[in-house]
């Protein structure tokens, strides 16, 4: 069979999982290629037409962020992949994965929904389990080696159950009952308060600050800038922040601050380095 999986991965999770999926399914003699939603080297009017017609099985993977799907991977699913399946009779096959630090509510049924909406029969859409990105959370952090690595195993684990599901085509569905839905629910509304607060929060520290640019080109959805001002260059926050924390783990000077006490950098650590083989370049092409 030929398998395509596309995914968004903020911090290097999501992109593991995938990478593990990718393995197995080439592994098991499956033609299997992952895409980053995120590639500018690919023109997706020419090129997803194209990969949807050859391929037997998709697959969807992101992280979570408070029970929900972050907009990037959204808008991507919206305005792209929906945009050339509707006139599809014989969309391929797809499933879905999420990444979470603890608790994904009833996301994977969110993107489920979304995608039969499409034309796509989905029979898979699980939560898998691996490292928290946010340090201004310090009881969700896992800096143990050893740690990492059992979650990692695990996750692994999941990951192969997940496609030994998909290649019998036996439903597996998680997070459906009432009480996960219920909170799920409730986070994704307090999220959107969340989300817009956390947004203030951001503050870059010019004395720290090389204007190294990797923010600026690393950054999703183009939210970074470097703007010319009278005094000296600075880094320009826009609106449209998804708060992946992409930006704040990876500045090489720690000058990026969310929340005053993350300038204490030895208690709140930055997330990086914890996800084994996981760069940017991975993930950010074109």
């Amino acid at each position: 069979m030929k398998v395509a999986l596309f995914f968004f991965s903020g911090t290097g999770n999501t992109w593991k999982i995938t990478e593990y999926i990718k393995s197995y399914l080439i592994e098991l003699g499956h033609d299997t290629h992952s895409y980053s939603i995120e590639r500018k080297d690919l023109n997706w009017d020419e090129f997803l037409p194209e990969v949807l017609s050859e391929s037997d099985i998709i697959g969807i993977g992101y992280p979570v962020y408070g029970s929900d799907i972050p907009i990037i991977m959204k808008d991507w699913v919206k305005e792209i992949l929906c945009k050339y399946s509707k006139d599809k009779k014989n969309n391929p096959r797809a499933f879905v994965y999420d990444t979470m630090a603890m608790f994904s509510g009833d996301t994977p049924l969110i993107m489920r929904r979304r995608l039969k909406k499409c034309g796509f029969k989905v029979k898979q859409a699980i939560n898998i389990r691996t490292l928290c990105n946010i340090p201004q959370m310090p009881r969700l952090m896992v800096w143990e080696e050893e740690k990492q690595k059992e979650i990692f195993n695990k996750a692994e684990i999941k990951g192969k159950k997940l496609i030994d599901k998909v290649i019998e085509n036996k439903k597996w569905v998680m997070r459906r009952d009432p009480f996960t839905r219920i909170v799920a629910i409730i986070q994704r509304v307090s999220l959107r308060a969340e989300i817009n607060l956390a947004r203030k929060m951001f503050e870059f520290d010019m004395d720290k600050c090389t204007l190294c640019g990797i923010c600026v080109d690393n950054c999703p959805v183009d939210n970074l800038s470097i703007e010319e001002t009278e005094d000296k260059p600075k880094i320009s926050y826009g609106p449209d922040c998804i708060v992946c924390m992409r930006c704040f783990n990876s500045c090489p000077q720690d000058a990026i601050i969310v929340m005053k006490r993350t300038r204490d950098t030895e208690k709140y650590r930055r997330f990086r380095g914890q996800v084994p083989g996981f760069n940017l370049s991975k993930v950010k092409k074109g």
